[in-house]
């Protein structure tokens, strides 16, 4: 189990770089100050946070590599390609903002997304309950590459990820790999996580407004731990069934509605990593269920 605290840290962060000080009157070099200097103390310190809160309550190992791509029902790969999309975006406005040509801003953003979310596989290499991960490498790579491939073919996204959470009741049989507050769970617990690749139906018709998405989803619910094999001491009566589920439902698209307010513009940028609650179909174990509200 991993923790995504820095990504979000520095998600938030560069995602509101670019309103906290634009003005007309900042030349370009300036920009690249507080660009640069905000990225350097939020990826500093978010990491910082992390090794001292995550892992240094863990032994420390040699450098070695651990296959868990058969864990989790691979929502942790889900987790690792969400991450990396939204840093790439969040990097590739902050390089424009600092001035870079939208070429150059893409390439640094690409790269950059890539150290940043290898940054906690070294933290796992030398973890002694972890291991480096090439199965979540692959999962950063897969994340920023949807993203710079649609950016390099034009502005607007054919396929945007977003994010969904309802709290389940897994986490209280195991607060320790599932969190224990509502942040963490948030950030930990699998059972309430869903992870949604949405599509703007103007692609398809152009007299649909941009807008209207429709949206696929993937969860998985009865995960108290990474494989069926529950850890010694810990809940050894309890075994649930472990089952994905697939989801159909519509999305709002909020980078398309359109607006001359630089904060709503920012606001709309910054909430459509999020999937909102609507109506849709579940396909799991081998049914179909309907749902009024689905998060």
């Amino acid at each position: 189990m991993k923790s995504f605290a820095p990504i979000w840290f520095f998600l938030l962060s560069f995602v509101t770089t670019p309103l906290m000080g634009q003005s007309d009157s900042l030349s370009y070099k300036r920009q690249k100050a507080i660009f640069f200097t905000t990225a350097g103390v939020t990826y500093a310190g978010s990491l910082s946070a992390l090794s001292y809160t995550w892992y240094s309550k863990y032994d420390k190992a040699g450098f070695h590599w651990f296959n868990d791509n058969k864990e989790w029902l691979q929502m942790d790969k889900c987790g690792h390609s969400f991450s990396a999309y939204q840093l790439s975006s969040a990097l590739f406005r902050g390089f424009e903002y600092a001035g870079y040509s939208r070429k150059n801003a893409l390439i640094y953003a690409s790269l950059s997304s890539q150290i940043a979310m290898a940054s906690i596989e070294v933290f796992d290499g030398f973890s002694a309950k972890w291991g480096a991960s090439w199965g979540d490498l692959l999962a950063n790579l897969s994340g920023t590459s949807l993203f710079t491939i649609q950016k390099a073919l034009g502005d607007e996204q054919w396929i945007i990820p977003k994010f969904s959470f309802l709290r389940s009741d897994y986490y209280t049989y195991r607060p320790d790999a599932l969190g224990s507050t509502l942040s963490e769970n948030i950030l930990k617990d699998y059972n309430g996580q869903t992870y949604w690749l949405s599509f703007p139906l103007q692609r398809i018709h152009q007299k649909i407004p941009g807008w209207i998405c429709l949206s696929i989803g993937y969860g998985a619910n009865g995960l108290i731990s990474g494989n069926q094999t529950i850890p010694n001491g810990q809940v050894e009566e309890i075994n649930f069934e472990r089952y994905r589920q697939y989801y159909l439902s519509a999305d709002i698209n909020f980078s398309a509605i359109k607006t001359n307010n630089k904060i709503l513009k920012s606001l709309f940028k910054t909430i459509n990593i999020l999937k909102l609650p609507f109506p849709a179909f579940e396909l799991s174990q081998r049914k179909i269920t309907g749902h009024l509200l689905c998060f």
